[in-house]
């Protein structure tokens, strides 16, 4: 048995068939993505806080995992499986942006 560190959101967590250990402990901070934008541009474009904030609490760590493997593994470009993972949850709904 071997022991590694890693994140929670690693693609080959499931390509290594590696078991993710509960940190009840919380001495890891959780992984989550936060969207980011320059005032600037929230100012020149308001419509997309409100897009942004769409993706708020929808990807899962499991999701993430899958997204990163298809990356490494698959060898897809993050920009595609972005693309993809944003048509398949009827992100760009009409009307919406």
């Amino acid at each position: 048995m071997y022991v590694v560190l890693g994140y929670s959101t690693d693609g080959r967590v499931a390509s290594y068939n590696l078991k993710l250990l509960e940190d009840d402990k919380r001495l890891f901070p959780p992984y989550d993505c936060s969207p980011v934008a320059q005032k600037e541009i929230i100012d020149k474009y308001p419509k997309l806080n409100e897009a942004m904030l769409k993706l708020e609490g929808v990807i899962d760590s499991k999701t993430m995992q899958e997204l990163n493997r298809k990356s490494d593994e698959d060898l897809i470009e993050a920009q595609t499986l972005a693309k993809e993972f944003l048509e398949d949850h009827n992100y760009f709904e009409e009307g919406d942006l």
